[in-house]
């Protein structure tokens, strides 16, 4: 009652609002290829001139494959995970949106359209669902639903009606749903009128979650994360081997010996900051932190040639005391191989291929017997230095450590496991054509919208519901950066266990297809799908606290988060890739401040621009990474041609 006695005063504190221009249509959703205000009927008209178009220059292989698509088309049966995207044409005001429907609800959504409702696009192998492709259509025989009159129609003139029966029935998926209009939601909408618009209000909402979560205010996660030492760091991470024979960069670097003999130790304190480690105190004599000095430096100014680094420090020079090249992890081998994907080039009109290199690594052999272990999965890294990391870390003997010690370390990485060679290129584009960029987060909020501290115990409580699934709370702890660390910190240790079981069941599709070999080639004999528990942008988006916030122009909308975005911490300065002493600093400061409900109101949630400049930290850390992991990726090539 409270609640709602609040709400009236902030009514009538609000200004009056001016209304959009009631002819202003609304945005079509990104790749669903609908101009704006385009009407089904044009949008159909220009798709049947395309496809004339692609007729005249169809080769016999393409009708081939198209006119066995339409033979399955023909069943009427829903397509199922792997089969061509659905589009369902959805009221908004006075237009219509083509919205595609996620997969997961595509078996629902599709028994709500007769025959004659929905139509096939066999060059492009996607749906239509539309009521107006026949307004009158009869129910079909199999359609029957118990409770519905037989003579009940779907007329134009009870379109509306049944528009909104349908966003009724569909709001627990927000994605499926045409976000409501600026307008149709008050700029002074209460978290409760919000919630209960998205079918997600309770008796005395907040007081339960006060009660749930009024005594978590410190992070329970710390002592989980690994406890590393600079010098610990410097060995694994860059490569740092040292014979205790003094060695200066003078001659290398624009310093004057007498000069940098007074100076590295200020050099030292700017490089500690570089490498994630401002505050740490480095077990290590003078002369062993001016060599570590040196080793970074020279990676700084090396711009990717290996010569300028000495090899007297650097462990991938073959001349150094302990070269790596002959003291790798015994237990281990990797297969170097090259996963393709396609994309969409920014018009959405074609798919253009890229690689990367996947180093996956497998039980070495000893003599003539192998080092078996009782698994069905591998580790796979697409990060080198991760990679050599790894190779360096003789102490570690078989995968599962492995895993454990990168999952503590917040590194990313995957645990795969190998399908039947696949020769197809449907393989290929199969994420590029799936992918759900429709993120919602935590939803859609009103024009001016501020979270405040109830939001935020709202939308942690949400996290920990979430990643009690099991595959998802291993996907997000493989995914490392600040995705990992919100998991570590809504996880509990069964959680970590789930990671070293491997992929779990509900794996639907493949997250690398790969050839074997230093380059990606065509002509590869065979490709490999390498298979795991993966999370989507939404899903990802959801984990750092994602809202859409309307600004008042039709369905245009701004993005803030509670935490930076998954792509923002990846350009980061924070990001080293692995969770440094550095960001955990920040992590715990902010995480404090917004559960005891202390940061300023400016500070809570941000927007994307704000986040990049919040998280920049020191400009000289990407330098530093790039020129490490470009190394790295050169030693892993060359190592394959000896």
């Amino acid at each position: 009652m409270e609640v709602d006695q609040e709400v009236d005063q902030r009514e009538l504190d609000q200004p009056t609002r001016t209304p959009r221009k009631a002819r202003e249509p609304p945005m079509p959703e990104a790749r669903s290829r609908q101009a704006v205000g385009e009407s089904w009927e044009d949008f159909m008209r220009r798709r049947e001139l395309k496809n004339a178009e692609r007729l005249a220059r169809e080769t016999p292989l393409d009708r081939e494959r198209r006119v066995n698509r339409e033979r399955e088309a023909s069943k009427g049966a829903a397509p199922g995970k792997k089969g061509g995207d659905v589009f369902r044409w959805l009221k908004a005001g006075k237009y219509m949106l083509r919205k595609r429907v996620p997969k997961k609800q595509v078996d629902d959504i599709w028994e709500r359209y007769r025959y004659q409702q929905r139509r096939f696009d066999s060059f492009r192998n996607e749906w239509d669902l539309c009521r107006q492709f026949a307004p009158n259509a009869p129910r079909d025989k199999d359609d029957y639903e118990p409770g519905v009159q037989e003579d009940a129609k779907c007329s134009s003139d009870s379109e509306d009606e049944d528009f909104e029966q349908e966003k009724d029935d569909d709001t627990p998926y927000v994605e499926d749903v045409v976000p409501p209009d600026a307008r149709e939601i008050p700029e002074h909408a209460t978290r409760t009128s919000v919630d209960v618009v998205e079918g997600n209000a309770v008796p005395d909402f907040e007081e339960d979650v006060r009660r749930k979560l009024e005594n978590v205010t410190q992070s329970v996660a710390s002592e989980l994360l690994a406890n590393e030492s600079l010098v610990q760091v410097m060995q694994h991470r860059y490569g740092f081997s040292w014979n205790n024979v003094p060695y200066t960069l003078a001659h290398q670097i624009p310093l004057h010996n007498d000069e940098y003999e007074t100076q590295w130790r200020e050099n030292w304190t700017l490089n500690k900051r570089g490498m994630g480690h401002a505050d740490s105190e480095v077990n290590a004599t003078d002369e062993e932190m001016r060599q570590m000095d040196c080793l970074i430096l020279a990676l700084y100014s090396c711009q990717g040639n290996e010569a300028v680094i000495p090899a007297q420090i650097w462990d991938l020079n073959d001349d150094n005391h302990n070269p790596l090249r002959a003291n790798t992890n015994p237990n281990f081998t990797i297969e170097l191989h090259q996963h393709e994907e396609y994309d969409w080039d920014p018009d959405h009109t074609k798919l253009a291929k890229s690689s990367f290199a996947v180093y996956v690594f497998m039980p070495a052999t000893q003599g003539d017997k192998p080092v078996t272990e009782q698994r069905n999965w591998f580790l796979a890294l697409t990060d080198a230095t991760t990679a050599l990391e790894c190779l360096r870390r003789r102490d570690v003997t078989d995968t599962e450590s492995m895993c454990e010690m990168l999952v503590k370390k917040g590194a990313r990485f995957n645990t795969v496991t190998a399908n039947t060679p696949w020769n197809e290129k449907e393989l290929l584009v199969e994420k590029a054509t799936t992918t759900d960029d429709n993120a919602d987060g935590l939803g859609w909020r009103p024009k001016g919208y501020k979270p405040d501290g109830l939001d935020y115990l709202v939308y942690e409580n949400k996290i920990r519901d979430f990643l009690m699934d099991s595959s998802r709370a291993r996907a997000a702890l493989m995914k490392g950066g600040i995705v990992w660390r919100l998991a570590m910190e809504f996880i509990r240790e069964d959680g970590l266990k789930s990671v070293l079981e491997g992929p779990s069941d509900r794996v639907s599709q493949s997250i690398f297809s790969t050839c074997r070999g230093k380059t990606a080639s065509d002509n590869a004999p065979e490709r490999f799908a390498w298979w795991d528990d993966s999370l989507t942008n939404k899903e990802m988006d959801l984990i750092c606290g994602t809202y859409k916030i309307y600004t008042g122009y039709g369905e245009q909308h701004a993005t803030i988060s509670w935490w930076p975005k998954a792509n923002v911490w990846e350009t980061s300065g924070l990001n080293l890739g692995y969770w440094t002493p550095t960001a955990e600093k920040w992590f715990l400061r902010r995480l404090t401040r917004l559960r005891n409900g202390t940061e300023q109101a400016t500070e809570r949630a941000k927007a994307t621009k704000p986040w990049k400049k919040s998280v920049k930290y020191d400009g000289r850390t990407k330098d530093l990474v790039q020129c490490n992991r470009s190394l790295a990726e050169r030693f892993i090539e060359t190592w394959f041609d000896h």
